[in-house]
């Protein structure tokens, strides 16, 4: 802030020793270092707030032309929409006036065929599910799967614990 060096420093010590006195040089060396800690802290202040200040006028700038950029989006596309339902429209209108100018062949066929319009069709109706499914039947084992799985069996009934076994260890 100030450009004071250290000689200068104890040229103005010394004046403010004689001039003050050794008594009240403490008392005023303590209220000038508080009013300079209070002009320090309010220089800090003033320095956030006008840099908050700066940074809010560019988040306003900048949500400007978010905006701004939003609604020429939101335009665009209504536009295409629109274009795109006048096409539909268009299309739906000229498939009507296709549809209208085509004779109904089919039942003209008939007409010609048949002589008059085809009978009913019936048939007798099946219930699937009234009748009880068959079993599958048993799977049929080779004799090496069948000694295997009766190894297997083995194994396992030789390890089950019996329920009512105890144990005492002394």
């Amino acid at each position: 802030m100030f450009d004071i060096s250290f000689g200068e420093m104890v040229v103005i010590g010394a004046v403010a020793l004689v001039v003050i006195g050794p008594e009240r040089l403490p008392k005023v060396a303590r209220t000038l270092g508080h009013l300079v800690g209070r002009a320090q802290r309010y220089v800090a202040q003033v320095k956030a707030d006008v840099s908050r200040e700066i940074e809010l006028d560019e988040l306003r700038k900048v949500q400007g032309e978010i905006s701004q950029a939003a609604r020429q989006l939101e335009q665009q596309i209504h536009n295409e929409v629109q274009l795109a339902q006048a096409e539909v429209d268009k299309m739906r209108q000229e498939a009507e006036a296709n549809a209208a100018s085509i004779p109904d062949f089919s039942q003209q066929l008939r007409n010609d065929v048949l002589g008059e319009a085809p009978p009913a069709v019936s048939a007798p109706v099946v219930d699937l599910f009234s009748q009880p499914l068959a079993e599958p039947p048993p799977p049929v084992f080779t004799p090496e799967e069948t000694e295997f799985r009766s190894r297997q069996l083995d194994l396992f009934a030789d390890t089950a614990p019996t329920p009512h076994a105890e144990t005492h260890h002394p």
